[in-house]
């Protein structure tokens, strides 16, 4: 189980409290009514407790930080959770009651003990099947909300008030100039991930940079390197590919101790503990790899990663997309779903939808399903998310700044491939032409093949290869079918289709029945 906040109010009794961190990244200052757990950056600007009653001075923490603040005078509870909900935070109010908790797992042991019956919300477990995830403010049971990311909440006289402290969709896209969009995404860049690798120094913490053949990584990378005396990357992928040979070109170039772990052939999909890690709401598929490749190392502190770099400065952008062609666009399972137009009209525009639904509650959720460390990429900082939804929208057509911004500063990036395209990321023809063709691939050529080579993880192929792959989803699925009898409206669907679906899809089925049996039926 995670450490972290937890604690319930009902009437005029309260039961605060936080468990120790259980990670050398995370750090702990507790008083009698507050405090503040998590990973921030550098010295704190003002004094814990005040910084914990004021959702303001609370944002001006970079890093996957949570806390709460109660002053018995007003009686008024003020809860947090970092920008990008990297340390996550869940809550539930009825009647008299209410509670809040770092993890699924601790909430609902708090409302057991208050003679909470526990329920499945078939509305998320209709989600985590579509889009394998659970969007939005859902989870898996009735009544439990996530805190969602960049938001504190108030409590007091019974009534919950929600503050959104960031308000990313009054953000004006008014900066055009080039150079000007470069300096602006390359100081807060460096700032933060400057600020990992000092971190990272003062914890006596390994800086160990996860490394791909994409460019996210390799940007993150090549920043660290100039921050850090000492670094050592990992990357994980099937052996022999893009992946493998770019990272280890790139490690061997720069004189850096390199890790590799092969993926090969997909055997970790059957460690299931990612389920709990991302309590129920997120396919276990999602992480089960970085789980798995993290195990042989020690002395974890930040793990520096480049997730969200390029959705944030490119692919996330499609102002021509509505509600319909936005959810298409994420939809995994088709069949099943109900409850997105809510999630939608909390923020009807596709880019903050993307950012929230797929970044922070999805791709960047990750952060927290490892187990000794504690994950983090700079591009999901607040300042960087903020100077990237600055920028016009004729910058971020073709990867335009990103490439550029590569050029300017990072010169020695752009002399490997991009693993995408096969190409080197630089603006052009050539660049060009290579996104056509892998548009083609992807759209009509992949989905008839196996990916027998051309994926990092050829998930679908490793599975209709493997008898023993092919067993374990079998049989899992046939021991905890008996969990479909929670959510009615889901049961039928999924007893006829499981076994024509793919890997990912019974993947996600897996991952509602186990958290089903761990959550609402223990």
């Amino acid at each position: 189980m995670r450490s972290g906040i937890f604690g319930v109010i009902k009437g005029d009794s309260q039961n605060l409290g936080c468990t120790k961190p259980t990670k050398l990244s995370q750090k702990l200052i507790q008083t009698k009514n507050s405090a503040l757990h998590g990973t921030w950056f550098g010295e704190l600007s003002y004094p814990a407790e005040e910084l914990l009653s004021d959702p303001e001075k609370f944002n001006m923490l970079e890093g996957p930080t949570q806390g709460f603040h109660y002053d018995p005078q007003s009686r008024k509870l003020a809860l947090h959770v970092d920008f990008a909900r990297q340390h996550p935070v869940f809550y539930y109010h009825k009647s008299q009651l209410f509670a809040f908790a770092n993890s699924l797992e601790k909430l609902c042991e708090l409302l057991k003990a208050h003679d909470i019956k526990i329920k499945a919300d078939e509305q998320g477990a209709s989600m985590l099947l579509t889009y394998s995830s659970i969007l939005g403010n859902k989870t898996l049971v009735k009544g439990v909300r996530k805190l969602m990311p960049g938001y504190s909440l108030f409590y007091s006289d019974n009534k919950v008030e929600l503050i959104n402290r960031n308000n990313l969709q009054d953000l004006d896209r008014h900066i055009s100039d080039k150079s000007s969009a470069i300096e602006l995404l390359d100081s807060t860049f460096k700032s933060v991930t400057n600020a990992v690798a000092t971190t990272n120094a003062d914890l006596g913490a390994d800086q160990i940079n996860l490394l791909s053949g994409g460019i996210d990584s390799r940007m993150v990378f090549m920043q660290s390197v100039k921050a850090s005396n000492s670094v050592s990357t990992l990357c994980f992928s099937a052996e022999g590919y893009l992946d493998h040979q770019i990272s280890q070109q790139i490690s061997k170039d720069y004189n850096i101790d390199y890790n590799f772990c092969n993926l090969n052939p997909g055997t970790y999909m059957m460690c299931t503990d990612s389920m709990e890690d991302y309590d129920g709401t997120i396919n276990f598929l999602a992480s089960a790899h970085h789980r798995f490749a993290l195990n042989n190392f020690n002395n974890q502190g930040i793990i520096a990663s480049g997730q969200l770099g390029n959705e944030i400065l490119a692919e996330f952008y499609n102002p021509n997309n509505d509600f319909y062609d936005t959810l298409e666009s994420i939809t995994t399972m088709k069949g099943v779903g109900g409850g997105e137009k809510d999630v939608w009209n909390a923020t009807p525009d596709s880019t903050l939808f993307k950012l929230y639904n797929r970044g922070f509650l999805y791709t960047n959720s990750a952060a927290y399903s490892t187990l000794d460390g504690t994950l983090y990429s700079p591009f999901t900082s607040k300042e960087f998310v903020k100077a990237a939804l600055q920028l016009h929208p004729s910058l971020l057509k073709d990867h335009f700044i990103y490439l550029e911004w590569m050029k300017a500063r990072y010169p020695e990036s752009i002399c490997y491939k991009w693993e995408r395209y096969r190409v080197k990321p630089v603006v052009g023809m050539s660049l060009k032409l290579a996104k056509l063709k892998m548009s083609i691939l992807t759209r009509f050529i992949y989905p008839l093949s196996n990916f027998r080579c051309d994926s990092m993880s050829p998930l679908q192929h490793w599975y209709k290869e493997s008898k023993i792959l092919q067993q374990f989803f079998s049989k899992t699925f046939e021991e905890n079918i008996e969990q479909l009898d929670s959510v009615p409206s889901l049961e039928s669907f999924v007893k006829q289709n499981y076994a024509f679906m793919n890997i990912t899809n019974k993947a996600s089925v897996l991952t509602l029945l186990l958290a089903l049996k761990k959550y609402v039926n223990s």
